[in-house]
């Protein structure tokens, strides 16, 4: 459930960390992830009217940023630029998750938590 999922990120401490949610959806977990102390979120969504939708909702929120995207190739975002990676219910679907591994590699700090 969220509440499981929160409560175990509460326990990483998000203070200050830069946090990428793959599979973000309408953006509701980025809000939470943001309002738990990141310091800035990426959401990345297959969905165009995912994302639309989300940015709609974040409209007054400045460090969340959404971009159309796979988990395979989010070359959007810098190498070793997330000091989290968050994902609910969005990984599993992948058909090929050898490339979703090797971006969250690449994105996350070398001390980074996925």
């Amino acid at each position: 459930t969220d509440a499981t999922t929160f409560k175990v990120l509460a326990e990483i401490c998000l203070t200050d960390k830069n946090v990428l949610d793959i599979g973000c959806g309408d953006g509701i977990h980025c809000r939470t992830l943001l309002e738990m102390g990141a310091k800035n979120v990426i959401g990345v969504d297959l969905s165009n009217d995912f994302i639309e939708l989300a940015k709609e909702k974040d409209k007054d929120y400045n460090k969340i940023q959404y971009y159309v995207g796979n988990g395979g190739n989010m070359n959007m975002i810098e190498t070793e630029s997330q000091d989290i990676l968050f994902s609910n219910m969005a990984i599993h679907c992948c058909t090929d998750t050898q490339p979703v591994f090797h971006e969250i590699k690449r994105i996350l700090h070398k001390n980074g938590t996925a």
